[in-house]
């Protein structure tokens, strides 16, 4: 798994600013289990691996609404809630190869309010 981090000074922030600079393009490749990409569920189980990769604990919640296409582009918004704050974060597929998909997964810098 590869990531782009952003470097920034220590402070103390909200856990969704830690979660947006945490999270900042980050890469993983998987195996769909059908021809047809990833259901609702592999979605949101790939968004908790690396999400809880990156933050060392997993989300509360995530909610993809819909599965992911197996074409390169194919993008699917979900809700992640981390510490009771709701963002945003966009999966999208960046490289389909058979079944092999590789995700690029970038959280919104800000709560959805």
């Amino acid at each position: 798994m590869t990531a782009r981090l952003l470097s920034a000074p220590v402070a103390v922030v909200p856990a969704v600013a830690c979660l947006a600079l945490a999270t900042a393009g980050c890469s993983v490749s998987v195996r769909a289990t059908g021809d047809a990409g990833l259901s609702r569920s592999e979605v949101e189980a790939r968004v908790d691996a690396v999400l809880e990769d990156r933050l060392g604990r997993a989300p509360e919640a995530i909610d993809c609404p819909e599965p992911l296409l197996p074409e390169v582009g194919a993008e699917v918004r979900c809700s992640v809630t981390v510490d009771e704050d709701a963002v945003g974060a966009t999966v999208t597929a960046t490289a389909v190869e058979g079944r092999d998909l590789e995700l690029d997964v970038v959280v919104d810098e800000r709560a959805a309010s």
